[in-house]
């Protein structure tokens, strides 16, 4: 990567992080009035990348087909989004109903901006100039780096001005988001095209973190030994999938 193409891609995820740390909540308490603002800076972002993007020429724009029999090989992985779901449904033997208020709406509208405002910037752009040898360490780097700036989107949730608000415990999402980043570059790199990566940081999105909002891995105060298994077992199903489709195609390249 030449110099110019690393300063472009360091002010790209910068703009990244100073719209994700926005204090919103410091605005308002109404959560509509801070999906609708979280909505416009998102929305700004968006034209802001695809236009940085084109005119400095740090990645081309809807460059790679669609290879239909690839996208079909990775759609097992998209299981790994019903986890909270499966959990609540079947093992606490719950119901989960959808309330289509404006709330939910706007959540879904965000959760489809900052999907795509994600991809672009991690994968499109990041993970397609990483020049390395092997597509697997540079698929962890980019998660890596995925994972870390998924702080300052956790951090942009609390209240500043108040400590009581500050989950410490989100912050133990950082390694689930370093797994969610493996997923997503093994669907971008070995599909070359964002459609899928967006559509599956959609659909994660959407059902974990709209769809289910409340906080089960310490909802009693203790931690979940259940959830925690269920995790795994979602976890450990994804990775022995990833580790098959990587030897599988790592093979029929090096024919």
């Amino acid at each position: 990567m030449d110099r110019k193409k690393f300063w472009d891609i360091i002010i790209l995820l910068a703009v990244f992080i100073l719209i994700i740390i926005f204090p919103v909540n410091l605005l308002t308490p109404d959560v509509d009035i801070r999906l609708w603002i979280r909505i416009g800076l998102m929305s700004a972002f968006i034209v802001f990348a695809i236009l940085f993007v084109r005119f400095t020429g740090v990645a081309h724009l809807f460059q790679g087909k669609i290879n239909h029999r690839n996208s079909f090989l990775l759609l097992p992985l998209f299981l790994i989004a019903f986890c909270n779901l499966f959990y609540l449904t079947v093992i606490q033997k719950g119901t989960v109903g959808v309330t289509w208020d404006l709330t939910f709406i706007l959540g879904v509208v965000h959760a489809l901006l900052a999907a795509f405002a994600e991809e672009m910037v991690f994968r499109f752009v990041i993970q397609k100039n990483f020049r390395v040898q092997s597509k697997l360490i540079k698929i962890l780097i980019v998660s890596a780096i995925f994972a870390a700036c998924s702080i300052f989107s956790i951090i942009s949730y609390w209240n500043i001005t108040d400590p009581s608000s500050w989950g410490w415990t989100d912050l133990t999402m950082i390694a689930f988001t370093f797994y969610i980043g493996v997923c997503l570059g093994f669907l971008y790199e070995y599909t070359n095209n964002l459609f899928l990566p967006i559509i599956f940081n959609f659909f994660f999105n959407l059902i974990n973190n709209v769809w289910i909002t409340d906080n089960i891995i310490f909802s009693d105060g203790s931690f979940n030994i259940p959830y925690l298994i269920n995790c795994l077992c979602f976890a450990a199903f994804g990775i022995a999938y990833l580790c098959l489709f990587y030897f599988v195609f790592t093979k029929r390249e090096n024919r």
